[in-house]
């Protein structure tokens, strides 16, 4: 049997010591496959869980005007709450599906009311709840509880008067507050070719100076 040369056993034991590296290394590329899977797994289920169980968001609704009805509405709200209405009377939720089912409630148990929805700071967010009596109730922008109370103006029957009453707050509402931009025009208008009184080095012309007089 012949013997093998120092060379080529050196060359075996090279060879050997890289096919054991390479196996180590599709081996560790496995491992970290796998655990990427799994990451991915448990993020999809984290996932899913948030969009099943969102964390609940407080909403705000603000009263538009108050009546004998938004006084029985705050004190069912007292009830079902367990506390008063916040600056404003403000009404504040623990989340949408809590308003969404009280002004439900308060809507088909006949009670008027007008309240838009604010943000933390007061601000309208652009979303209003209503209802003018009918058992109705609406939500969404002004616009959109307007189209809803036209339309049910051909269904109304007894209720008639309320919807029309209901379209007219409504259609008032977006009057006082739609922006007059002619005004601002015209008032931007004046600012610019009359100076403030209020500006230094004012000086209110008088009616015998003759700095403006022809010469």
């Amino acid at each position: 049997m012949t013997r093998k040369s120092d060379k080529e056993l050196e060359q075996e034991r090279t060879l050997q010591r890289l096919a054991e590296e390479q196996a180590e290394r599709e081996k560790a590329a496995l491992l970290q496959q796998a655990q990427e899977e799994e990451e991915a797994k448990r993020l999809r289920a984290l996932g899913t869980q948030d969009e099943e169980n969102p964390i609940p968001v407080e909403v705000s609704a603000k009263p538009l005007g108050y009546s004998e009805d938004w006084i029985k509405i705050v004190d069912a709200y007292k009830k079902e709450f367990d506390k008063d209405p916040g600056q404003d009377g403000i009404l504040v939720f623990p989340d949408k599906d809590s308003m969404d089912n009280f002004f439900n409630k308060q809507a088909a148990a006949g009670h008027k009311f007008f309240s838009a929805l604010v943000e933390a700071d007061g601000k309208l967010t652009g979303h209003f709840e209503f209802s003018c009596g009918d058992g109705k109730r609406h939500s969404g922008s002004l616009e959109q509880i307007k189209d809803e109370l036209t339309r049910d103006l051909a269904t109304a029957g007894p209720n008639k008067d309320k919807v029309q009453e209901g379209l007219a707050k409504i259609n008032k509402y977006i009057q006082e507050t739609k922006p007059n931009p002619s005004q601002s025009a015209k008032k931007a208008l004046r600012d610019l070719t009359q100076p403030s009184e209020e500006q230094p080095g004012y000086k209110s012309p008088s009616p015998l100076s003759t700095d403006n007089k022809p010469k």
